[in-house]
């Protein structure tokens, strides 16, 4: 009799505990997406060279509750992205191929607007993002090849942009959220020798966790 005792006050325990665990999250979350979209390339040979391009970003994000009952807060993103910009070249002596892969550092301030004001709404766990930032942006690699040879160009500098994101968040735990939305980024059109800039639009889907 005590021993079955024993057992249902630690079941209890752990099942008190384990109700207490997932009321404690961090405002602190890291979230992956990836992207796709159309891009536009400027440089000393193209203006608005339209091409694909293909993203995959990392990011830690805190989130500042002014209100814990508010329905907006904010949130404070910093990233690590990659992309890879893709174009056909056409003219008299063929086609050739334009490809271009970069680096990316987004710095981003997000408002998030949750659209369901209490837990009863369907939308209680859906959030509505719209973001506005700046990001470092460094291309590595950038070719430009037909069949019969392939040019590189030497030097080319780091550059910044803008970014501007438009969203939705889906919670499916208490911890996991799927997201989707649109990101546009900006880095204007003039440029110097050996500089390229990409102004893009792309879609992305991907998945946050909150610790």
């Amino acid at each position: 009799m005590r021993k079955i005792l024993l057992i249902l006050v630690l079941c209890i325990s752990v099942s008190t505990f384990a109700q207490t665990e997932e009321k404690e999250t961090s405002n602190f979350s890291i979230g992956l997406n990836f992207g796709l979209g159309n891009s536009l390339l400027n440089n000393e040979f193209f203006q608005n060279l339209e091409g694909s391009v293909f993203t995959t970003q990392f990011d830690l994000s805190y989130d500042l509750h002014l209100n814990e009952n508010d329905a907006i807060f904010w949130r404070f993103e910093l990233g690590l992205g990659a992309g890879t910009y893709n174009a056909n070249l056409f003219s008299a002596i063929g086609q050739s191929n334009l490809r271009a892969e970069y680096l990316r550092v987004p710095l981003k301030f997000n408002a998030v607007y949750r659209l369901g004001r209490n837990q009863e709404n369907i939308l209680s766990n859906t959030k509505f993002i719209a973001g506005i930032g700046g990001f470092l942006n460094h291309v590595y690699k950038y070719e430009n090849s037909n069949i019969n040879e392939t040019s590189e160009l030497d030097d080319i500098d780091t550059d910044f942009g803008f970014l501007f994101t438009l969203g939705l968040e889906q919670d499916v735990s208490q911890k996991f959220s799927v997201m989707l939305g649109l990101d546009y980024s900006l880095m204007g059109e003039k440029n110097k020798e050996d500089e390229l800039k990409f102004n893009t639009a792309a879609f992305y889907i991907g998945a946050r966790y909150r610790w």
